[in-house]
C-alpha cells in the first residue's frame, strides 16, 4: 500500500518510522520547512532510497499516486481545503490529526459538507484521528459500556505543550501574568466549546453512543509555572509564576441523562509532570481507569498509522472517527 506523509514535526517523523516498519510504501513526504531535501528512507530509519522530502508547494496530486495521505500539519478544519482537498479530488484517502476536524458538523458545517462532497466525488474517505480518537473518545466509550449504567463519564488528559512545534507554540498564551492572561481572553466573543479539542471529543462521544447533547459549555483557565522553563523551539524561557499552558474543561448534558466531561491540561511540562489519561465512570458500579505514561508524540503517530487501514476500508465521504470501527491492534497495515 502506498502512502504520502505531510508534516515532519515530531509526530510526522515518528509516523515515518512506523509506516516503514509496518510495510507501507512511502511514496512522498512534504514539509513546510523541516527536513526539506532529506532522504525519506533515511528519515524513516532505513536505507536511503533516493526519495526526497519536498516543500508543500511542490505537491501535485494525481489519481493513483497513493492510497492514503497522512497529514500532521494543522489543527484547523479550514486548512483541509488546501492539500487535503486536492488529495480527495484526486481520489486519495486522507487522514489528518487536525483536532478541530474531529467532529466538525456543528463547528464548521459548510466546510465539512464541502469536504464530504469532494471525498464522495473522488470515491475516497477523509477522517481525523489522534489521541482525541482512540484515547479520549473510543476508550472511554468502551469503559462506560461495561457498567450497568453510566451517569457521568469524565475524561481527564494531560499533554506536554513542549512537544509541539514552534508555529503552534508561538500563538499560545505563554509567559503571561494573571492580569495579562485575563486581558488576552476574548471575553463575550470567546470561542464556543465546539471550537476546542474537548468540545469536539464530547460531540463525537455523544454521537457514538447515540446521546443527544442539550447543552455544551466550556471553561478555560491559565496554568502557571512553579519554576522557570526553557523552550528551545521558540527561543524563550518562561519565568516562574507566569503562564505555561491552559486547562480546558468542557461539559455536556444529554437528553438521555448522562453527563459528559473532558478536562485537558495542556502545558509546558516541568520535571515532575507526566502525560496521562484518567477516565471516571460514575453510577451504581463506579469505575476508574488510569493510563500512564501516555507519550503524546509516540501515541499520536501510532494511532494515525493504525487508523490508516480503517480509513481506506471505509465508504467514501467525510467519515468522522465516531463512525469508524473502534481501533484495534493488528499485524498488517492492510485492510481485510
Amino acid at each position: 500500500m502506498k502512502c504520502l506523509v505531510f508534516g515532519l514535526g515530531q509526530a510526522g517523523l515518528a509516523a515515518l518510522g512506523l509506516l516503514h516498519d509496518r510495510g507501507w510504501d512511502i511514496v512522498g513526504a512534504y514539509s513546510r520547512q523541516s527536513h526539506l531535501g532529506a532522504d525519506i528512507g533515511a528519515l524513516a530509519g532505513a536505507a536511503a532510497n533516493g526519495r526526497l522530502v519536498q516543500p508543500l508547494s511542490a505537491f501535485a496530486p494525481r489519481c493513483g499516486l497513493a492510497d492514503i495521505a497522512l497529514f500532521f500539519t494543522t489543527s484547523a478544519v479550514e486548512d483541509l481545503l488546501d492539500a487535503p482537498l486536492a488529495c480527495l479530488e484526486a481520489g486519495i484517502n486522507v487522514l489528518t490529526i487536525a483536532e478541530l476536524a474531529f467532529h466538525p458538523w456543528v463547528l464548521a458545517p459548510e466546510i465539512a459538507a464541502r469536504l464530504d462532497a469532494a471525498a464522495r466525488a473522488g470515491g475516497c474517505t477523509l477522517s481525523a484521528t489522534g489521541v482525541n480518537d482512540t484515547v479520549m473518545c473510543h476508550l472511554p466509550a468502551v469503559v462506560a459500556g461495561i457498567v450497568p449504567r453510566a451517569d457521568r463519564v469524565a475524561i481527564e488528559v494531560a499533554g506536554n505543550f513542549g512537544a509541539l512545534g514552534p508555529a503552534t507554540l508561538a500563538v499560545l498564551p505563554l509567559g503571561l501574568t494573571a492580569n495579562e492572561f485575563a486581558a488576552s481572553q476574548p471575553g463575550e466573543e470567546a470561542p464556543a466549546a465546539d471550537a476546542t479539542t474537548c468540545g469536539q471529543v464530547l460531540r463525537a462521544l455523544a454521537a457514538m453512543g447515540g446521546f443527544d447533547i442539550t447543552a455544551l459549555s466550556l471553561d478555560v483557565a491559565p496554568i502557571f509555572t512553579a519554576s522557570a522553563i526553557a523552550v528551545p523551539t521558540i527561543g524563550r524561557t518562561i519565568d516562574a509564576g507566569l503562564t505555561s499552558g491552559l486547562l480546558e474543561t468542557a461539559r455536556a448534558t444529554t437528553r438521555q441523562g448522562p453527563v459528559l466531561e473532558v478536562r485537558l491540561f495542556g502545558k509546558l511540562f516541568e520535571p515532575h509532570d507526566e502525560e496521562y489519561l484518567r477516565v471516571e465512570i460514575d453510577g451504581p458500579v463506579p469505575i476508574r481507569l488510569d493510563l500512564r505514561p501516555l507519550p503524546s508524540i509516540e501515541t499520536t503517530a501510532a494511532i494515525a498509522v493504525g487508523r490508516a487501514p480503517d480509513v481506506i476500508a471505509s465508504p467514501p465521504g467525510f467519515i468522522s472517527a465516531d463512525r469508524l470501527a473502534t481501533a484495534i491492534w493488528r499485524a498488517s497495515p492492510f485492510p481485510d
